[in-house]
């Protein structure tokens, strides 16, 4: 029930506000009671369906990406052994799966303290949470947002406020710091995108070389056969314009030789018939 409504909710924000750039965020509460038993009784209380055995917050975060919204959870302050130990309660590993949730789903997650604290001890907290260190990814998950609730006149005296001050700049210079790592990562990415489409082009480049090269080389090859073909018909010819010339030769040499007999074979009979007279 609690899923479908949240849908109706959602469907509804988005129908109204997708075409006026407003972001729209969804508060979820963080219950973290009896979070270190198996049943989660008081989050199954309030229509969280998150036991040791099935992920309740991995729904919700499918939800919110639908829609485009950010995920908002509460007790981002909170650490385990401030809460009510005989309560089982466990707020530092609910806002972990939380985290985890939102990391994995890709949906953006802010954050809010449930308490009102002006305590150092509180503001710590919260900026580590700000970049929780997720140690099953290896990667940090930033939130996008965070706030500080509530503003009342506790919060304006001169040692709080001091306090908060410096909490704010603390913020600041690591969102500033967390701006300039992410910086980093999209150019080195760029990089590695842009080394890739270099390589790319190259191997491109390289496979029509070789393949005009190919065609080069096979024309090459095809006049070289066909200078190899019409070298020996030539060779061909000339042997039997030779051999014909050469037959040729014979028969006239034995002609001249034919004709020379004969007239000596003349000469001679006419030498024999002066003899006898």
């Amino acid at each position: 029930m609690l899923m479908y409504q949240g849908e109706r909710i959602l469907s509804n924000a988005q129908s109204i506000f997708h075409s006026t750039g407003v972001k729209i965020s969804v508060k979820v509460a963080g219950i973290h009671w009896h979070y270190g038993t198996r049943s989660h009784a008081r989050e199954l209380t309030v229509g969280y369906y998150n036991t040791h055995y099935h992920d309740g917050y991995i729904p919700i975060a499918h939800m919110l990406a639908r829609y485009g919204a950010i995920f908002n959870f509460t007790c981002i302050e909170m650490r385990d052994h401030e809460q009510p130990q005989d309560a089982l309660c466990a707020p530092e590993k609910l806002v972990r799966q939380v985290a985890m949730a939102t990391h994995k789903i890709g949906v953006p997650l802010a954050g809010e303290n449930a308490l009102p604290r002006y305590d150092e001890t509180a503001h710590d907290q919260i900026l580590n949470v700000a970049s929780l260190k997720l140690d099953e990814i290896e990667q940090e998950s930033d939130m996008c947002s965070f706030t500080f609730w509530h503003m009342n006149p506790d919060l304006f005296q001169a040692d709080n406020w001091r306090k908060f001050v410096s909490f704010v700049k603390k913020m600041k210079e690591r969102k500033t710091t967390s701006a300039g790592n992410n910086l980093n990562e999209r150019m080195s990415s760029q990089q590695t995108f842009t080394a890739g489409q270099t390589q790319g082009h190259a191997e491109a480049k390289a496979d029509e070389w070789i393949e005009s090269t190919k065609g080069t080389a096979q024309s090459a090859l095809d006049k070289t056969v066909d200078a190899a073909h019409s070298t020996k018909e030539s060779a061909q010819q000339g042997q039997e314009q030779a051999s014909g010339f050469i037959h040729q030769t014979s028969e006239q040499v034995m002609n001249m030789a034919h004709d020379a007999i004969e007239n000596a074979k003349s000469t001679l009979g006419v030498g024999e018939h002066s003899h006898k007279k």
